[in-house]
């Protein structure tokens, strides 16, 4: 197989050798941009310290969701913003590991961000069922008393339409 160009295009076809080119052998525009995602991996390094220093955080929220609405919406928030350093990171580790499979590096990553997602799930597995535990006509009281609740409303409707399918805490 090898790389044949028409108009500019690179195309891959069969043909005589069978290997494929060396990343850096590869124009740049043909490659993932992963600066858009982290300009710097020890910006990726300082995010996995911050989710790990913090994964405890989790446990300040359990028993207390029910108990006060700033208490839940500070929980959302933490959680969120745990979700989304989780998620950049991931995106971040798969994009690099899939550009160069033979990078030890990369697989290292994917690996780490395999783990911290378990134990994340783990500490925050308490949520949803926590969550369910509050009548519903509780959590519309708290939304309406806590305006900074009302982004969460269509989460909350997701939660409740699927409470006979969600597992008690001890389950999940």
């Amino acid at each position: 197989m090898h790389f044949i160009r028409d108009n500019n295009t690179l195309f891959w076809s069969p043909g005589e050798s069978s290997s494929l080119p060396a990343r850096d052998e590869i124009d740049e525009r043909y490659k993932w941009n992963l600066a858009d995602i982290y300009d710097d991996e020890q910006k990726w390094d300082d995010d996995f310290k911050w989710v790990e220093d913090n994964l405890n955080k989790y446990g300040e929220f359990e028993g207390r969701l029910s108990g006060n609405s700033r208490t839940l919406l500070e929980c959302l928030r933490f959680d969120e913003a745990v979700s989304i350093k989780l998620e950049r990171m991931h995106l971040y580790a798969m994009l690099a590991k899939d550009s160069d499979m033979r990078a030890a590096k990369y697989q290292g990553m994917a690996d780490r961000i395999q783990n911290l997602y378990a134990k994340i799930s783990n500490a925050s597995s308490f949520i949803r069922p926590e969550l369910l535990s509050i009548p519903e006509a509780s959590v519309k009281k708290m939304i309406s008393s806590v305006k900074e609740l009302e982004i969460y409303e269509h989460f909350f409707y997701d939660l409740f339409r699927a409470k006979a399918h969600t597992l008690n805490k001890d389950s999940e």
